[in-house]
């Protein structure tokens, strides 16, 4: 007698949501934190520089409740890996470390909102980052929030203390550190405030620095109003000046827009955010473009998404790279309600769009991610966070990667990926919602490549239909009862392998003998479906005999189980997902001769 087995695919898939062109921005890939649990908020803050990039987790409890982390993550070869997790020297409960974060080539800054707060600054020497200062005010004091935000640029940094209070009530102050003789000072070379602070400015509560320049946010100055304001400060004769060089304020200031919410500098090029600006309607957020021109800083665009809306805080979180430009809008709700995204902007033929360049939102979005909280950019490569995504718990959070490369142009977007067991071997199918000219697919097993198919019209099995392209491989060298990983990834003509479609695990689950007429026995599809946080699964035995129910979450783990004994006609189990995070989930029944396994959505 032939025996069958049955596969259960397991999924863990990070692609992009639509066919790119040559030289659009992409999803490279999704960043977890290693050991991530949930209300880590990992993603909360973010930066990057080049092939260098760190994220903050500021609620991980290394080293007590709320102690807080930072991750760093280095580009090797097209993938970005964890190299790194960073926890201060003298971390503790409740420090926060990881509220904020910067990091400029081989030098990384981490802050934390803690009290009179600190901030850390960590160098990476043979491969291995370090701890190298612990930053913190000459004339600190309780609550001051030194640290809230900070900024890194080769051997500088700039660190902000919004609730100082040196000169009134919480107008804030920012203090800049200086690399000398190979060390880091412990306290300030400098300690910048603005010359015309009023009580409840908030100066520093957003901070950026760029070589020689700095810019300090205080987003609720002429506190009447709250329009806000921002502040340059430029290094001159070796020295920082304690006051600004000039006071940056958007040229249609209105009451409570926020102007200086955050901002971002890079050499003769600013950005500053203005999230409850009311331009595509209230708090739909916008963000301004200032340049230098001789010894002035002008603004040259003002810049809102297309599709703001309501509530959207387009500009919570911006970011400036030479010709580039993010913002983040991490309320709206193009993935669902809160789901969040970032816009990209980038300058051409010498001016700034009023309009974005693309729309960064995640491949696997969803909502109260809050996608676009935090965002960076450098060159050609972004990173935005999203702190409440619930991958590893919930609020664990994530951050996403995206590059401009035609090395990165995504010849194929994955529907889906699953396997058979047939007498001939294991059989995979996958579909494809889109593909460009020239895709291919190398196919993996257990970390082994086993084909290489270039030429992707081979691998057609059932043809297409008007949005789907249907491929089968068949693995012939399988192994009866062995259990087998398998994996995707797409390769253009050229042998590029984009490492963003991958991680596709399957695992054998059990073994048929002698499977009875499929009328004997029937499971049926969940309903409703997708569920929350409750849903009704019906299945049939027309024979009487032993029934169990099992659900697996999308990495092959048992959930439930549940036996029957002398189990006949139709049956129903509710099924309560309160305790599970959102996501898709596997339902197995099983009885002596028969199995069948069909998938359902659980969506919080």
């Amino acid at each position: 007698m032939k025996k069958r087995l049955l596969l259960l695919l397991c999924l863990v898939v990070s692609f992009s949501a639509q066919v790119s062109k040559a030289q659009d921005w992409n999803e490279i890939m999704k960043a977890l934190a290693d050991d991530g649990a949930g209300f880590d908020y990992f993603g909360h803050s973010v930066s990057i520089s080049g092939d260098v990039a760190i994220v903050g987790a500021y609620q991980d409890n290394d080293n007590g409740s709320n102690s807080g982390s930072a991750y760093i993550f280095e580009k090797n070869g097209v993938s970005w890996i964890q190299q790194q997790k960073l926890t201060p020297s003298d971390g503790a409960a409740n420090n926060t470390f990881g509220y904020s974060v910067s990091v400029s080539g081989d030098v990384a800054i981490v802050g934390d909102r803690s009290n009179s707060g600190s901030a850390y600054i960590f160098e990476k020497n043979d491969g291995v980052w370090t701890q190298k200062a612990k930053l913190t005010a000459s004339d600190g004091e309780a609550y001051d929030r030194f640290g809230y935000s900070v900024s890194v640029s080769g051997d500088v940094a700039i660190v902000g203390a919004y609730y100082d209070g040196d000169n009134s009530s919480q107008t804030g102050s920012a203090y800049i550190f200086e690399k000398s003789d190979g060390s880091w000072p412990a306290n300030e070379t400098q300690k910048l405030t603005a010359s015309d602070f009023t009580d409840l400015d908030e100066f520093g509560y957003s901070v950026s620095i760029s070589g020689d320049v700095a810019i300090v946010g205080a987003y609720r100055n002429e506190y009447l109003s709250q329009s806000g304001a921002a502040y340059i400060f430029e290094k001159s004769d070796g020295s920082w000046p304690a006051n600004e060089t000039q006071k940056l304020t958007a040229s249609d200031a209105f009451s409570t827009d926020w102007f200086g919410y955050s901002v971002s500098i890079s050499g003769d090029v600013a950005i500053v955010g203005a999230k409850f600006d009311d331009d595509k309607g209230n708090e739909s957020g916008s963000a301004y473009i200032f340049e230098k021109s001789g010894e002035d800083w002008i603004q040259m665009q003002k810049l809102t998404a297309s599709d703001g809306g309501f509530i959207h805080y387009f500009g919570h979180s911006v970011s400036i790279s030479g010709d580039v430009a993010i913002a983040g809008a991490y309320q709206d709700n193009d993935k669902g309600i809160e789901s969040g995204s970032a816009y990209i902007f980038e300058k051409n033929d010498g001016s700034w769009p009023a309009k974005e360049t693309k729309k960064l939102t995640a491949s696997d979005g969803a909502a109260y991610d809050l996608f676009g909280y935090s965002v960076s950019v450098s060159g050609d490569v972004a990173i935005v966070g999203a702190w409440w995504d619930d991958d590893k718990g919930n609020a664990s959070g994530s951050a996403y990667i995206f590059g401009i490369s035609d090395e990165f142009t995504l010849p194929v977007v994955l529907a889906g990926f699953f396997g058979t067991s047939t007498i001939d071997g294991i059989k995979l199918n996958w579909e494809t919602q889109a593909e460009t000219e020239n895709a291919g697919f190398l196919i993996i097993r257990d970390g082994q490549e086993i084909a290489s198919y270039t030429n992707i019209d081979a691998l057609k099995g059932q043809g297409t239909t008007t949005s789907t392209t249907q491929y089968v491989y068949t693995d012939s060298t399988a192994v009866q009862g062995a259990t087998y990983t398998y994996s995707l990834k797409s390769v253009t003509d050229s042998g590029y392998v984009h490492d963003y479609i991958q991680s596709v695990t399957m695992k054998l689950l059990g073994v048929e003998n002698d499977r009875p007429k499929t009328y004997d026995y029937a499971l049926e599809q969940n309903y409703p479906n997708p569920f929350n946080p409750s849903t009704t699964i019906t299945y049939t035995m027309k024979k009487a005999g032993v029934a169990t129910l099992k659900v697996y979450d999308v990495l092959g783990r048992l959930v439930i189980e549940q036996t029957k004994a002398s189990v006949k006609g139709e049956n129903q189990i509710n099924f309560n997902g309160s305790k599970l995070t959102s996501g898709m989930y596997y339902y197995q029944l099983t009885t002596e001769g028969f199995s069948k396994t069909m998938k359902m959505m659980l969506v919080k």
